[in-house]
């Protein structure tokens, strides 16, 4: 799959983003302590961090689909293979014998990997997400408690 992931970023003539310099920011228990330096700081980290995962999480939801297209390939071509001679042969018979193929036992594996993965991603992706939204409203109360009428709302502005 590594090798499709670099194939889609060449065709749309894009490098592939790096993780962030710096780790994966800790949202402090009591922000209130920090600088408007450092809080600006961490909210860019939280925003580099975001964009991130979410590329990550995008990644994932393509590999995702890609397996789940695999395993339908596989089974239509099992099915196509395996097809009744007989009219009181069930189909139901060769989906269950279906479930012995290797081949599409393996594919269902890399599917369960695949969503394991996207699942993870997304928690990482929305943890991010929502620390980042924290910070964003404790610089909105900082801004507006040192420019009393910078507000749209409080100018009357639409």
């Amino acid at each position: 799959m590594g090798g499709q992931r670099r194939d889609a970023f060449k065709d749309l003539g894009i490098d592939e983003p790096p993780p962030p310099d710096t780790k994966v920011p800790i949202l402090e228990a009591d922000i209130d302590d920090l600088t408007d330096k450092q809080l600006m700081n961490l909210f860019v980290q939280f925003t580099r961090w975001t964009d991130f995962f979410q590329y990550q999480l995008a990644i994932e939801e393509i590999y995702e689909n890609h397996a789940e297209a695999e395993i339908r390939k596989l089974e239509g071509l099992f099915l196509t293979r395996n097809r009744p001679t007989k009219a009181s042969e069930a189909i139901t018979w060769v989906r269950a014998e279906m479930e012995s193929d290797s081949e599409i036992r393996a594919a269902r594996e890399a599917l369960m990997l695949y969503y394991a993965r996207r699942k993870l991603k997304q928690m990482l992706f929305q943890s991010a997400e929502r620390d980042a939204a924290v910070v964003s409203r404790e610089l909105t109360r900082r801004t507006d408690a040192k420019n009393p009428g910078y507000r749209r709302a409080d100018r009357g502005a639409p």
